[in-house]
């Protein structure tokens, strides 16, 4: 499991209020494997209109969850 590593996270940005940093590997949303361009295609097609979002990312070498409520 590889995942799709984040750059360019900014002060203020929506991914920085969401708790996502520099260097973080994101893994999976909601169970989806995102480690392949496919794979993250069909997940964001199923996540478009989910009230809720687990996301699992890799952080430094330890493993992380955030969970987010959408409204």
């Amino acid at each position: 499991l590889l995942g799709i590593r984040l750059f360019g996270v900014r002060r203020g940005t929506l991914l920085e209020t969401l708790g996502l940093k520099n260097g973080d590997r994101l893994e999976s949303i909601n169970g989806f494997n995102i480690s392949d361009p496919q794979k993250a295609l069909e997940a964001y097609g199923r996540l478009r209109t989910a009230s809720q979002l687990k996301v699992k990312v890799n952080r430094r070498g330890k493993p992380i969850t955030i969970e987010f409520n959408i409204q």
